[in-house]
């Protein structure tokens, strides 16, 4: 796919009508109301626009005059328009029948605009009842539209058929499609038709739980439609967005937007509509507890889109009512109603949401105590998703797939607990949490595609950037952030035809870890839960499963107390103590000198070695620590035969920052830290300090490394000259600069250079570095916060970190929090001091923290930095 449309026309066609190409040619130029073909243009029109409401009758009354003056080709075009604008207020299926025998028509089958026509009108009631028939349907019209030159309808075509991709799995295709045809349906003015498919790629990011994506996709839709008075309610984006903000806690504001969609849709008799807003209506209850009223509410949701036959939105709410009753100890209703909801499923026949449905029959086997048969239904439903996300061609999707769908993991693993299946239940967390490692997006066997349209999409957003980094003007930099987004959309369609591996992943085995694990490690892979934590502890000869004392909430809690403490520089000895108590009491009896640290949830930026053990000492004194994103990533990196880079280090620092205007951090020097960590690319400008100790720390690094080093410092440590450099060659890449962290946008994180020219932004952002494709033994990140991100559930955290682990580096040392400059140097001092004597990479990080502790000082100087990957390893 060649994209050669800019996403700005979306904002200059907000408001354009529409050119429907399908209305049908007016006879005279004398219009009233008893005209048959005036009346068949308006109707046409509305429907074009997604206003059903006001097009049905329009269609009855020029079907009826049609047949009066016996114009059976017009009466028939009038009358699949009559049927089709009566699916959302009779029976979908009664609707879909109807239409099939108007397709088995001559008539129909002798006129392609008729059976274009048709055929449309088909797909769109079938998209809901029938996947595989809505996808022939669409299919046969974007060949008929294609012969005819009707590129609206054939852009409309092709998206439906990525939407049917979607709901089959098919992730990459689904974006292909529905990419092409989103840009080709701005680019020609169908408002209505690009709206539709905002709110259905909204629907998408809502479902793998990416919110703050969805709500952008859905109020461009919502937005498009309200600016032509003539379009239809937006129903479903309305739906959707009340959805994306419930995900961002904005219940009551959700629940608000929901209620005006239900007064609309009974008003309009749009009973459709009704129970999609009845359906989500009820999962936010559910998930909120509330269970009277989820109860209700999916009850109606499920007698409506029964009377309909709307078979989705009826095997959604029959999952969900399955599921209250199932809290509310009703087994008998529970069983009923999913056992409703498979039936209704069996008639759509495509997979997306079926994971979800299994998952709630498995927990009624559990209730039942029938454990196989509910070890079976777990095992159906991870083989589904694992199936989607080999049809995943991007990395942030396969993430936030696992991500959205962690829960069944988890219940799996408590099943396997609970029969004391050690290494099955690891399995099972590996399968989730292992799988972007096995499927590693930079493999050198990726096929590059459109490098062109990527290179000037990647151009277009650095100058957006640095546009946002040199004005203060609120309004220009709204302008500005809009434009940011529209082209990292463009550029994600654009990464989705990058063509990956599509290996099969199996997650690594406990005896395959074991082999990888020295004599002297012990791994500690945690599973954050209610109303217990659990560790399961692997040595090379040894594994068991740890019940700890204590919840995922109290742990979070406690864990976010003690991260406050250290990031403002305050000993809490209790609380640390209290923490080893809970996550590390129960693995005294291992006597292992290393520990291999696998968290999960909020653990991920908790640093182990500053809790504090019975003896009141640090653990850092008496452990080396280190950290993997799961026992799988190990594995495989210890499997890797890859040889390292043949130079020894190459540095950056020095960065002059007096005349780079950068956004002012979220943290807002909250702790009284002389370094700025800075979140978001598109906030209010601020100033950062410059870094004076870092010349000192790379120099320093560059001597003690020894030949082959290349050192880039002040205004040669630019973006452009790194990227110049054959990063692959080097065992050592030790970049010293500010950092930015961005939650909302994991993408944007970046490490900020120096000043450079165009195409670049000085930002070396994660898009940027997953495709570094390193060798390197030993990325050190000496920045703030390049540690952190996002959580995707049991897929991990998104962060600096992790692309630099994801784009081929063996080792990551990053940071926790906002470090301090000076100190930060001396603990990269003694890091590479103990590296040069021949020490590991653990060891080495491990004894320059103990320098610290000998000197009393504070855990907040020491224990941000923290080594994450293959550290067991030297460098020489």
């Amino acid at each position: 796919m060649q994209i050669k449309r800019h996403f700005t026309l979306f904002l200059i066609t907000l408001l354009i009508s529409p050119c429907a190409t399908h209305v049908v040619p007016r006879q005279s130029d004398k219009f009233h109301s008893s005209d048959p073909f005036f009346i068949l243009g308006r109707a046409n029109r509305l429907s074009w626009l997604d206003n059903w409401t006001d097009a049905a009758p329009l269609y009855s009354q020029a079907e009826v005059l049609f047949r009066a003056a016996g114009d059976e080709r017009n009466e028939m075009y009038a009358r699949i328009g009559r049927i089709s604008s009566a699916r959302m207020s009779m029976s979908f299926a009664a609707t879909s029948r109807l239409l099939e025998r108007e397709l088995r028509k001559p008539i129909v089958k002798r006129d392609p605009r008729l059976h274009l026509w048709c055929l449309a009108s088909k797909g769109y009631v079938d998209i809901d009842i029938d996947t595989e028939s809505a996808k022939q349907s669409w299919t046969e019209a974007f060949r008929i539209a294609t012969a005819l030159g009707e590129t609206q309808w054939a852009s409309r075509a092709k998206g439906e058929l990525g939407v049917v991709a979607f709901l089959q799995g098919n992730f990459a295709l689904a974006v292909k499609l529905v990419g092409e045809s989103l840009l080709s349906l701005i680019g020609s003015g169908d408002t209505a038709g690009a709206a539709n498919l905002l709110t259905m790629l909204g629907d998408g990011y809502d479902t793998v739980h990416r919110f703050r994506e969805a709500h952008w996709f859905l109020t461009h839709a919502i937005t498009l439609m309200k600016a032509n008075p003539d379009a239809g309610f937006p129903f479903n984006a309305e739906v959707g967005d009340a959805e994306a903000l419930n995900g961002q806690g904005k219940t009551i504001e959700a629940v608000e937007i929901l209620q005006t969609v239900l007064s609309r849709a009974r008003t309009d008799k749009q009973y459709g509509h009704e129970a999609n807003a009845l359906l989500t209506l009820g999962e936010i209850e559910l998930r909120a507890h509330e269970l009277d009223s989820a109860r209700e509410n999916l009850i109606m949701a499920a007698e409506v889109s029964g009377r309909l036959r709307l078979y989705r939105i009826l095997a959604e709410s029959l999952t969900f009512l399955a599921k209250t009753y199932l809290l509310e100890g009703n087994s008998e209703a529970a069983e009923a109603a999913i056992h409703r909801a498979f039936v209704a499923r069996s008639h759509l026949r495509d997979v997306y949401l079926a994971p979800v449905a299994l998952k709630v029959a498995a927990e009624l086997k559990i209730s039942e105590n029938r454990l196989s048969a509910a070890a079976s239904l777990f095992d159906k439903a991870e083989a589904i998703i694992d199936k989607m996300a080999l049809n995943d061609d991007t990395d942030l999707g396969r993430a936030a797939l696992a991500g959205s769908m962690s829960d069944i993991y988890l219940e799996h693993f408590q099943l396997l607990r609970r029969q004391k299946n050690v290494a099955r239940a690891l399995q099972i967390l590996e399968r989730v949490r292992g799988r972007s490692w096995a499927t590693r997006i930079h493999s050198a066997k990726d096929a590059p595609a459109n490098a062109k349209a990527r290179a000037d999409l990647e151009a277009n957003i650095a100058g957006i950037q640095m546009q946002l980094l040199g004005t203060n003007n609120q309004s220009i930099r709204e302008e500005l952030k809009e434009k940011l987004l529209q082209n990292e959309r463009i550029l994600a369609l654009e990464n989705n035809e990058v063509k990956r591996l599509r290996d099969r992943f199996v997650p690594a085995s406990l005896t395959a870890i074991q082999a990888r694990l020295r004599p002297d490690e012990l791994l500690l892979e945690y599973v954050l839960g209610e109303p217990r934590v659990f560790c399961i502890a692997v040595t090379s000869d040894e594994a068991r499963l740890l019940e700890l004392p204590a919840g995922s909430g109290q742990v979070e809690a406690l864990s976010t107390s003690y991260l406050r403490d250290l990031r403002a520089r305050r000993l809490n000895p209790a609380l640390a103590q209290r923490m080893y108590d809970i996550l590390l009491q129960q693995t005294e009896g291992f006597h292992k000198a290393r520990w291999i640290i696998a968290p999960d949830g909020g653990l991920n930026f908790l640093p182990f070695e500053a809790l504090v053990g019975h003896d009141g000492d640090f653990i850092v004194n008496s452990q080396i620590i280190s950290y993997t994103p799961s026992a799988t990533a190990l594995e495989i990196s210890r499997a890797s035969h890859k040889m390292p880079g043949r130079r020894s280090v190459l540095a950056l620092g020095d960065v002059d920052y007096a005349a780079r205007q950068l956004p002012e951090g979220t943290n807002r020097v909250a702790y009284k830290v002389p370094v700025g960590i800075l979140r978001d690319v598109a906030n209010l400008g601020a100033r950062l300090q410059n870094l004076p100790e870092t010349r000192e720390e790379v120099l320093s690094i560059a001597q003690a490394v020894g030949p082959e080093s290349k050192v880039l410092l002040g205004e040669q440590a630019t973006e452009s000259a790194l990227k110049a450099e054959p990063v692959s060659d080097y065992r050592i890449i030790h970049l010293a600069v500010h950092a930015i962290s961005d939650s909302d946008f994991p993408d944007r994180s970046a490490l900020v250079l120096a000043a450079d020219q165009p195409p670049e932004d000085g930002l070396l952002q994660v898009r940027e570095v997953t495709r570094l494709h390193l060798h390197a033994e030993l990325v050190t990140l000496s920045a703030c916060q390049t540690g952190i991100g996002p959580t995707e559930g049991e897929a991990g955290v998104i962060s600096l970190q992790h692309a630099f682990l994801m784009s081929g580096a063996k080792a990551v040392v990053a940071s926790l929090w906002n470090v301090e400059d000076r100190s930060t140097t001396e603990l990269m001092e003694a890091f590479y001091r103990h590296l040069t004597n021949h020490e590991d990479k653990a060891s080495a990080l491990t004894r320059a923290k103990r320098e610290f502790v000998q000197r009393h000082l504070s855990p907040y100087y020491w224990a941000g930095f923290v080594i994450t990957g293959d550290a067991s390893s030297g460098l020489y």
